[in-house]
């Protein structure tokens, strides 16, 4: 099964693509930087995605690097939602709340996934804990205007 980040890179795009055409107004030599800075993200993004077959969860980036995990491995996942003090969030859909993913391995490391990665709707993280049984323990970071205390 593919995970990919699509949804987040059509929306990047946009927005990156509304903010290029004010910039073309005023300066084009900027112009041109932001465009092989559009260009360099959506290589980037069409290009990192995370297959999961049945024994091992592959995580790929810009096809040529690529890191392989023994699902077997993994003891549990750490479901991470980052808050900041002050700010108002409202929240649209059926969408999960979290922002990133911990993979707490059997031998102590840690492996981060972004939670952007869906297949029909479903993430990373939520598909292991459903399909494979894993443990998934939610947790909260709150984050300080002026740094954590």
């Amino acid at each position: 099964m593919t995970f990919r980040g699509t949804q987040s890179t059509i929306f990047a795009l946009v927005l990156f693509s509304i903010f290029t055409v004010i910039v073309y107004q005023f300066s084009k030599p900027f112009f041109v930087i932001l465009i092989f800075i559009i260009l360099w993200m959506l290589v980037y993004s069409l290009t990192s995605y995370i297959i999961i077959t049945k024994t091992k969860l592959i995580k790929k980036t810009l096809v040529f690097f690529s890191e392989e995990i023994e699902i077997k491995d993994i003891n549990y996942i750490e479901a991470v939602t980052e808050k900041k003090v002050g700010y108002i969030y409202i929240k649209i859909g059926k969408s999960d709340p979290e922002d990133y993913y911990i993979l707490h391995m059997k031998n102590k490391s840690k492996i981060k996934i972004n939670a952007y990665f869906n297949n029909r709707g479903r993430s990373v993280g939520r598909y292991l804990k459903k399909e494979y049984k894993i443990e998934l323990k939610e947790k909260d970071k709150i984050k300080y205007i002026y740094g954590n205390p």
